[in-house]
């Protein structure tokens, strides 16, 4: 009757490590990324028109392209010309 009885609690961390884990993973990451390039100025709708005057006059004779992929090119680009040609 004087036996005591014992009990042995175990206690495990669960979530210290892992959100350790993960926050050096994310810092990692955030050194590799880099910043994402300026988007272009918006073009007018006048320069948007000249744009697409140029675009229309140098591809759709020479090279039969439908002015409707010419457009389409140049929203795809954001009215960039640089971009628009090399897209071409």
């Amino acid at each position: 009757m004087g036996e005591k009885e014992h009990v042995l609690i175990l206690i495990f961390p669960t979530g210290a490590p892992r959100l350790h884990a993960r926050r050096k993973e994310e810092e990692r990451l955030a050194e590799k990324r880099t910043p994402l390039p300026k988007p272009p100025p918006v073009k007018s709708d006048r320069e948007k028109e000249s744009l697409r005057r140029k675009m229309k006059d140098k591809y759709e004779v020479k090279f039969d392209i439908p002015e409707r992929i010419l457009y389409m090119a140049l929203e795809s680009v954001l009215y960039d010309e640089d971009q628009a040609n090399q897209l071409m």
